[in-house]
């Protein structure tokens, strides 16, 4: 059966619904403001409210009157127009593809299927709307936890423009309107469960799920980069989707894009190392990769991969990398922070961006080794030292270390934990201890200070005597 005639028969239906109808002096008019075109109709000025769920406590979201609502007593019906406000828009459709071609009728089939063709519609109308009024004649809803309301709105439909969020929300329509309830006309309110996708950022250091870790100097290690991917309405303005990460070249050594792994979900993506494109199996360009220069504190790098959101297919997106620690690291408790960025559109219809961020820190230490004499509590030198992370004395940490001056040596960068520290060649005229010396890093402090001592060789007998 043709559209039309679908609509047709359904009007008539309602039409003849209403017309028994009782109680219909419920409905309260504006008598000088008729409908067009219907000078029996009136403007409803009955008032009620939209209430939004599923919202976050920090969102701004405006509900936008795209219908107005007129009530005929004699007819006993209900009809829509165009608020003078947004047919003023579909008179100035820039983009054309709306211009005085798209009705009422237009409007209330689109927004009450379901089907992907009248969402795509409803996103472009709505997103053109917004961008054509920017905020003008919208009324801010009050949110309070999850729910954001708004009250006192004349009888008609709605368009809800999440203006700030920290979601990406589906388009979302309401209508606060006269429905038929037992043979009466029943006001009933405009309740929007939304639909919203959530954004996010998290920076792993060694694993994902741990924020903070510590290393030795030089020691390579994995950076991971968690990012929960927004699901864009698809006609938006704007689906910006930028990762940026200061990698502090005073702080840290980046291994540079051989190092680089990104997943869409679990499925690895191909990084080409000389391009910095980033393709999916087949070969859509999902990501770009740069490396640039910037000023914050000092001249450093910035990791940047910047995404096409529309090549992403899950709502995780995983990055990795390898760095390692400096000698000019921070040593101590202060750490050595990386902070990754991640730069979205939170008003998928007139564009704007918002920024949050998530910090890991490497943690790595001094280590002091004193040698002295057990007695006179002397300084001694050329004792030789090997460094062990195990009991067993396998796991070696470095080179063997040697006391040279003042009786006193301090290693840069050590990572926290338990060590063991075996003396291999002892100062001349002194023992060499048998037992290797434990001790833990002393993660509240900067420097922790090991101190050995040695005790002096017995010397030989003396045997012989005088004469013969």
């Amino acid at each position: 059966m043709n559209k039309k005639i679908r609509l047709l028969i359904v009007l008539l239906i309602t039409v003849f619904q209403f017309s028994f109808l009782t109680n219909i002096n419920a409905i309260n008019v504006d008598s000088s403001k008729p409908k067009d075109g219907n000078p029996t109709s009136y403007l409803i000025t009955d008032k009620g409210s939209i209430t939004v769920n599923g919202v976050d406590n920090s969102d701004i979201l405006y509900a936008y009157k795209i219908l107005d609502a007129y009530y005929s007593n004699n007819e006993n019906v209900i009809t829509y127009n165009f608020t003078s406000e947004f047919g003023s828009f579909l008179s100035n459709d820039a983009s054309g593809r709306f211009k005085n071609n798209f009705t009422v009728s237009d409007y209330l089939d689109i927004t009450s299927e379901t089907s992907q063709a009248s969402i795509t519609i409803l996103d472009e109308l709505m997103g053109l709307y917004a961008a054509y009024d920017k905020g003008n004649t919208g009324t801010q809803l009050s949110t309070s936890g999850t729910r954001a309301e708004a009250n006192n709105l004349d009888v008609g439909a709605y368009f809800v423009y999440p203006k700030s969020t920290s979601k990406v929300y589906s388009v979302m329509v309401g209508n606060i309107e006269y429905k038929v309830n037992n043979g009466v006309w029943q006001l009933s309110n405009a309740v929007i469960n939304a639909k919203a996708s959530s954004v996010s950022i998290n920076k792993y250091v060694d694993r994902i799920g741990t924020y903070e870790s510590s290393h030795h100097v030089d020691q390579l290690y994995d950076n991971y980069v968690v990012l929960t991917i927004p699901k864009y309405p698809e006609n938006s303005v704007n689906k910006k989707l930028l990762y940026e990460e200061y990698i502090d070249p005073n702080l840290f050594e980046f291994e540079g894009y051989s190092s680089i792994e990104i997943y869409d979900g679990d499925t690895k993506l191909n990084v080409n190392t000389d391009t910095g494109l980033v393709e999916d199996s087949n070969n859509n360009q999902v990501a770009s990769i740069t490396m640039k220069t910037r000023t914050r504190s000092v001249n450093g790098n910035t990791l940047s991969i910047n995404f096409n959101a529309d090549n992403i297919l899950s709502d995780t997106v995983i990055i990795s990398y390898k760095t390692k620690l400096k000698s000019s690291a921070n040593m101590g408790p202060l750490g050595n922070k990386s902070t990754a960025e991640l730069t979205y559109v939170d008003d998928v219809y007139l564009g704007s961006e918002k920024m949050i961020q998530s910090t890991s820190t490497v943690y790595t230490y001094k280590l002091q080794i004193d040698k002295k004499d057990e007695d006179t509590n002397d300084p001694l030198n050329g004792a030789k030292f090997e460094l062990y992370s195990d009991q067993q004395l396998t796991q070696k940490v470095g080179q063997t270390i040697r006391i040279t001056s003042n009786g006193t040596l301090t290693i840069d960068g050590i990572a926290s934990g338990t060590y063991y520290l075996k003396e291999i060649t002892a100062p001349i005229g002194y023992k060499l201890p048998i037992v290797a010396k434990v001790f833990n890093i002393d993660v509240t402090k900067d420097t922790t200070i090991v101190t050995i001592s040695n005790v002096k060789a017995s010397e030989l007998p003396f045997t012989g005597g005088i004469g013969t």
